[in-house]
């Protein structure tokens, strides 16, 4: 085997060496000795030892770095080799004996080289021990290049790739896109995924996020690039050959297979999405901008109803940076000062008798003059200037209540408007309940209008709301009856004590229109059935009130019997003259 036939060259080897010093240590060595000879057959052999292993026990492809670092016992043959130079000296093999200072050269000689072996050796194998541990620390280093090449450009919730992976791409695709490919962004939103995070937790909310995140791809066979930017906003780029309807054909194929239930832990979960589309145009047009007007189109597609799509018109834009300086001017706006209410008669009918009004803000700016309610009180809402807002509306409110009814020994009802944030503050109740107390009003003059969308959100906190009021005697009117989610449902679960019928409903009704007047009627029917009273907004014409009268509605509210003024003329141009023709009636029964 190979280590006999290494074995034999080195001990033929040392020896020969040993023989080849102590021949010209005495000046005996000439050129083309037999040492020579037996020099090179020892080489030999220790060459074909180590060749016959390395082919043995590895292929040729396999040796990179030679790791033979040399057996662990050496120091044994080294000391065996002047036991064999006694031997042979004794029988004769060498003419000459070594004296004792040569055998003392020969151990010093063997000593350093054991010493310079061992030296070698372990320098050797320390280089060996760093090559590898080099080695490993590359392979670590590489997997850890890979997971954070993954952090950095997905996210790791849905593997999708993240907004700044996104963002450069896009910007990427504009730079380089040519003239006849069309490049589009599309913002998807999940609509109220904010409730379902709040009725159902996080978990249930990231396990929708990733089943989402599937069906996208599982949609995806256009090669659009694929994101989601954070939350429940996920976005998809278009690029190439494609049209504008095109565009909406894909949009529209999103909604349809994204609206699926979706089942978790056995619960199925109804999801629409909307879509903002924004297309690049002709001109330059960086990631930012086009990013910006499709988020414009999705809150415009949201506005409208869910599980929808809007495409960018510049339009949107322009509505946009009114929203901002509006936004800016209610940062700015001096509440009592710039702030104004009116107050819209309500009647009772037939007999058309003054028992209330609605409190209406107005917005007089010196920038834009008038600016509807309509359009400050969602931005007012979504920049949080809604809470001042509203409590200095229901201060005005509930202070011309306690007002009017002492100075005139009436019962008007005024109502105002209360936003969901308002209900949503800890505090409200407790704001309400003071504000009853420091004007001296009664509970029954104060009215409360919400919105049916206001009953959709956590059932128990507005059940605790509508309890609340219902202790404090304050009445409760659904505004806005008949619009949006037509909560019928939750008019058996909370106490109100009227509808107030959306003047689009009063409209659309005309002698002869049977269709529209059942809607009418049937939403009369219900508020008494359920013991409120109905109350019909936007009456503007003597045949709309008739109808109402011939349906048993309670109350009107409209133009055909009075506009909202301000406190002062009300009184005036309302008050009085109800309590003018209370004085006349009385006159008329007194006999004479």
């Amino acid at each position: 085997s190979f280590m006999w036939i290494m074995s034999t060259g080195i001990i033929l080897f040392t020896y020969t060496d040993i023989v080849y010093y102590y021949l010209d240590f005495r000046g005996q060595y000439s050129p083309d000795h037999f040492v020579d000879f037996i020099y090179l057959f020892s080489l030999s052999l220790i060459a074909f030892g180590a060749l016959e292993k390395v082919c043995r026990n590895s292929s040729i492809s396999e040796i990179d770095v030679v790791t033979n670092i040399g057996g662990r016992r050496r120091w044994l043959y080294l000391l065996i080799y002047p036991l064999f130079t006694i031997l042979f000296s004794a029988s004769g093999l060498i003419p000459v004996k070594p004296t004792y200072s040569e055998y003392l050269v020969w151990i010093v000689s063997i000593s350093l080289y054991w010493a310079f072996c061992k030296y070698i050796q372990f320098s050797i194998g320390k280089e060996i021990l760093l090559k590898r541990n080099n080695a490993l620390l590359e392979q670590r280093v590489a997997q850890q290049v890979s997971e954070l090449a993954f952090l950095t450009n997905q996210d790791i919730l849905t593997a999708l790739f993240n907004r700044r992976y996104f963002i450069d791409r896009l910007n990427e695709t504009l730079k380089n896109r040519k003239p006849e490919d069309l490049t589009a962004l599309l913002v998807i939103d999940i609509d109220r995924f904010k409730m379902i995070n709040d009725t159902f937790g996080h978990d249930i909310g990231d396990k929708i996020l990733i089943e989402f995140a599937y069906r996208m791809t599982q949609w995806n066979r256009y090669g659009v690039l694929l994101a989601r930017l954070g939350g429940d906003e996920f976005a998809a780029m278009i690029n190439g050959h494609y049209t504008k309807e095109d565009v909406e054909e894909l949009c529209h194929q999103i909604t349809e297979f994204c609206s699926r239930p979706i089942v978790i832990e056995e619960m199925p979960f109804s999801i629409t999405v909307s879509i903002g589309a924004s297309i690049a145009g002709a001109e330059n047009c960086d990631a930012r901008t086009l990013l910006q007007n499709a988020d414009l189109a999705a809150d415009r597609a949201q506005s409208q109803g869910y599980n929808g799509y809007v495409i960018f018109d510049p339009v949107m834009s322009k509505d946009f940076r009114k929203s901002l300086e509006i936004e800016f001017l209610l940062k700015n706006a001096d509440v009592k000062k710039d702030f104004e209410l009116f107050y819209q008669p309500q009647y009772a009918i037939p007999q058309k008798k003054l028992v209330g009004a609605e409190a209406l803000i107005r917005w007089n700016t010196p920038e834009h003059g008038y600016i509807p309610p309509n359009v400050f009180i969602p931005i007012a809402e979504q920049g949080d200037a809604i809470h001042q807002i509203g409590r200095w509306v229901m201060q005005e409110a509930i202070s011309q209540a306690a007002k009017w009814n002492r100075d005139h020994a009436l019962s008007l009802k005024i109502g105002f408007n209360v936003s969901p944030k308002q209900l949503e503050d800890p505090g409200f109740i407790d704001l309400l309940r003071n504000l009853v107390s420091e004007t001296g009003a009664s509970p029954e003059w104060i009215d409360v209008e919400i919105t049916e969308s206001t009953m959709l959100s956590d059932e128990d906190k507005i059940r605790d709301i509508f309890a609340a009021f219902e202790k404090l005697r304050i009445s409760v009117s659904i505004d806005d009856f008949g619009t949006g989610y037509s909560a019928l449902s939750c008019l058996g679960k909370y106490s109100f004590d009227r509808i107030k019928i959306d003047k689009s409903l009063v409209d659309e009704i005309s002698e002869g229109d049977d269709k529209r007047v059942n809607v009418i009627q049937a939403a009369i029917n219900m508020a008494h059935a359920t013991g409120m009273q109905a109350i019909a907004e936007g009456v503007e014409r003597q045949e709309q009130l008739d109808i109402l009268m011939e349906l048993g509605c309670d109350q009107i509210q409209g133009y055909l019997l009075g506009r909202p003024v301000p406190a002062d003329i009300f009184e005036q141009k309302y008050i009085e003259a109800s309590l003018s023709d209370k004085k006349a009636e009385k006159g008329l029964k007194t006999p004479e």
